[in-house]
């Protein structure tokens, strides 16, 4: 059989699902598709994977594990009454999970193109990817979950490129979602009050804060592996009178979960731009986040 990582279209079905799988981690990857242990590199896993596994089977395991992926989590209220079929004319839309009425999690795998110039035959090419879409809608809340794009361009095809311009991302995404139905409105969720939650009750804590004061925005590096509010506690006294901006923060309870996590809670963002540990990481901190907000 074919390679198929070594098609000569850079745009056929096999090249984007390759590139979709290399949204996971090279460890994931192997426990998800069962991949046998002495095959290590990526490009090898890919091979076997795609090799052994149908496209619907592929992405089937995208969104089965769609927790293990890197993402940018965004929290919304909504105003107006959710109509039952919300989404299901959609596009990008890959599959529906009910829960109950008011409560029902939307699979999109949006697809977008990046154009680019191939410096070494100088051309202007276009690459596209899968951006896998999670979306939460329960009673007025939203959470819409984004897999972050981190792919090497330059290594995909073999070339050095220049001049990278991006047909979508993540406004653009957001947009597609939240302009949808147009009898309901997407309004931006303050976090700070679930975040302050878990913050005084030691379930997180802060290598890096930003916040806000009556005339100036602050901010707060700590060395090495020090925290805000263990090493500096009345900082963090004077920080918790405030709106917090981008902060880094700790997991405390449990590094089998994940290791850090960035909040913007004056935007309703958090971002998880390394792997977890675990498929109930993330979960685990949105749910903190929104029970106690």
């Amino acid at each position: 059989m074919e390679d198929p990582t070594k098609t000569s279209n850079l745009n056929s079905k096999t090249e984007i699902t390759n590139r979709l799988l290399q949204a996971f981690s090279v460890n994931d990857l192997k426990e998800i598709f069962n991949i046998d242990a002495s095959i290590r590199t990526q490009k090898d896993i890919i091979y076997n994977i795609v090799k052994g596994n149908d496209d619907p089977t592929i992405k089937k395991q995208v969104f089965k594990n769609f927790n293990l992926l890197k993402q940018h989590v965004y929290f919304f209220d909504i105003q107006g009454k959710v109509p039952d079929n919300i989404f299901t004319e959609h596009e990008f839309l890959y599959d529906i999970e009910t829960k109950s009425k008011s409560h029902k999690i939307f699979y999109f795998l949006f697809k977008e193109d990046h154009t680019f110039l191939n410096v070494d035959i100088e051309k202007i090419q276009t690459i596209s990817f899968y951006r896998p879409v999670k979306v939460i809608i329960k009673g007025t809340l939203a959470i819409i979950s984004i897999n972050i794009l981190e792919r090497d361009l330059g290594a995909i095809v073999k070339a050095k490129t220049a001049g990278i311009n991006r047909k979508s991302n993540d406004s653009q995404i957001l947009e597609s979602l939240a302009t949808y139905n147009k009898s309901i409105y997407f309004i931006k969720k303050d976090l700070n009050r679930g975040i302050k939650f878990l913050w005084e009750n030691d379930t997180i804590d802060a290598h890096k804060v930003k916040f806000k004061k009556s005339r100036s925005t602050s901010s707060e590096i700590m060395d090495e592996n020090n925290l805000v509010k263990k090493q500096m506690p009345e900082l963090y006294k004077d920080i918790m009178k405030s709106p917090l901006d981008t902060t880094v923060f700790k997991y405390l309870l449990s590094d089998e979960y994940l290791k850090h996590f960035i909040a913007n809670p004056r935007d309703g963002i958090i971002s998880f731009n390394t792997f977890p540990s675990s498929k109930e990481g993330i979960e685990t901190i949105v749910n903190l986040i929104v029970q106690n907000n």
